[in-house]
């Protein structure tokens, strides 16, 4: 039916998203090889050739630019027009700028986005599309490839060891640039969960994982994700189509899919982010994986983490070496070295430490401090939790625990957790005078509005499509 063909061709999102990362990486890498010729065939329409005297001058006299060596720059031009003085049109795309290096102009206009991805460009990126298309007023542009007729490149004091596809706009940013000494791999990314020290569990994700790719390592089990060999590095940035960059100060060693943005972040590095995905507002983020529609905003720090399809960070969250789950938020509060399942959220100042919790669908409580992992020696303990799990306000809990066997039972507010093995699902853990009481069923006996209004949230609030087929089960089965 309609429904199980849209889920499949959702699902075949992740093997389309590499094989245009993969196929594009090979095409700069294959750009940047012939480019070292005068005159080089790039395929059977277009051909890349050095500047023609009249170009230079050109761009000297009435661009404004300057170079220290113009034969270092290529424009890739179709097959028909190799020979043509592109003087013209090079007068209203550049000027102002300085050039330095192996750069590659595309004066092409054949490879221009989709109406489908215009349609997705917010406010911004809208408006920064009335101005001309070119490279204009830039301290300096070096080692770069460029999408001439139609990317918007304005006002940024350094682009080195960048690729700017189709309709990228670019504007008042500080450094774009990618280490000399890069060994990052895009779309990768090691982390470890679990205990913070002395017996961490170390997860190698993939910009394409899915949860159940997560919980198969948990389980010593080999990934099943669309790629595990070796994958094409290269020492550039890549932004691959209708990309949005701008007033951010530092930006290195990332790949942006179609129209992920970023605006007015304080730092990005190591980043692959697949399309729609969003980072800004002063925040901080530092070898991210993040897939369709997520978002990181408003003075948020994230290092070190994968954040599946819908998850969100901010205001002000704190987040590393962490599995975010599909439709995980997370804002005010921290979450270290934990693997957090579908439809969570801690929207309060909170903090989550070495918890194991893959199945989600959870609620963590205004001052809830699920984190005491440390021992006196090391923090080399950790905490399961199991589906549905709710942490009540201030509660404190005392490492290990495992509620691993108690979904959806409720920790309630105050109450102090030692060490401990809870099996009865639905239960209330609540404090009393001389130890905790847990009561099995609870939530089932006395509170199945609970359970009721649960069911619904998650129907209206599962947004990831791409991860539907596995996070759509009921509370109540079999």
């Amino acid at each position: 039916n309609n429904k199980d063909k849209m889920s499949l061709e959702l699902s075949d999102d992740f093997f389309r998203v590499f094989t245009a990362r993969d196929a594009q990486l090979r095409d700069i890498s294959r750009l940047l090889d012939i480019a070292k010729a005068q005159f080089a065939d790039v395929t059977d329409r277009h051909v890349l050739r050095s500047l023609m005297s009249s170009e230079v001058q050109t761009l000297e006299q009435n661009c404004r630019c300057t170079c220290m060596d113009w034969s270092t720059l290529r424009v890739l031009i179709k097959r028909s027009e190799q020979s043509n003085d592109l003087s013209p049109i090079l007068k209203g795309l550049v000027s102002d700028t300085r050039f330095d290096g192996a750069v590659i102009l595309i004066v092409d206009d054949t490879s221009s986005s989709s109406s489908s991805s215009v349609s997705k460009k917010g406010a911004v990126q809208q408006n920064l599309d009335k101005l001309p298309a070119g490279i204009h007023s830039n301290l300096m542009v070096s080692d770069s490839i460029i999408h001439l007729k139609s990317a918007r490149i304005y006002r940024n004091t350094l682009i080195s060891k960048t690729f700017i596809g189709p309709d990228c706009s670019i504007v008042n940013c500080g450094m774009i640039s990618a280490a000399s000494n890069n060994d990052y791999e895009f779309g990768r990314i090691k982390v470890s969960v679990g205990a913070e020290s002395g017996g961490g569990r170390p997860l190698h994700l993939t910009s394409e994982h899915t949860m159940i790719d997560v919980c198969r390592q948990l389980r010593l089990k080999p990934p099943t994700s669309i790629h595990t060999g070796a994958t094409l590095k290269i020492n550039m940035n890549v932004f691959a189509n209708g990309n949005l960059l701008r007033d951010t100060p530092t930006i290195e060693n990332i790949y942006l899919h179609e129209n992920a943005t970023i605006e007015a972040a304080a730092s990005v590095s190591q980043v692959t982010m697949l399309p729609d995905s969003f980072i800004g507002n002063s925040c901080t983020v530092s070898n991210v994986l993040m897939q369709w529609n997520t978002g990181i905003t408003d003075n948020s720090s994230v290092t070190d983490a994968l954040f599946m399809e819908r998850a969100h960070c901010g205001p002000s969250g704190i987040v590393a070496e962490s599995v975010m789950g599909p439709d995980v938020h997370t804002s005010a509060g921290e979450v270290h070295a934990s693997v957090i399942g579908p439809n969570t959220n801690a929207h309060h100042q909170s903090l989550v430490i070495g918890v194991l919790w893959p199945l989600g669908r959870g609620n963590v409580g205004y001052g809830a401090n699920v984190g005491s992992n440390h021992t006196g020696r090391l923090p080399d303990q950790e905490t399961g939790s199991g589906e549905g799990t709710f942490w009540g306000l201030s509660c404190v809990i005392k490492f290990p625990v495992d509620l691993t066997f108690a979904p959806y039972s409720v920790v309630a507010a105050g109450t102090t957790m030692s060490a401990q093995r809870v099996c009865m699902p639905f239960s209330l853990i609540v404090e009393q005078p001389g130890g905790n009481e847990i009561i099995p069923g609870w939530v089932l006996q006395s509170s199945p509005y609970t359970l009721a209004r649960s069911e619904k949230k998650f129907a209206t609030r599962r947004k990831a499509k791409r991860h539907d087929f596995y996070t759509g089960w009921k509370i109540q089965r079999q």
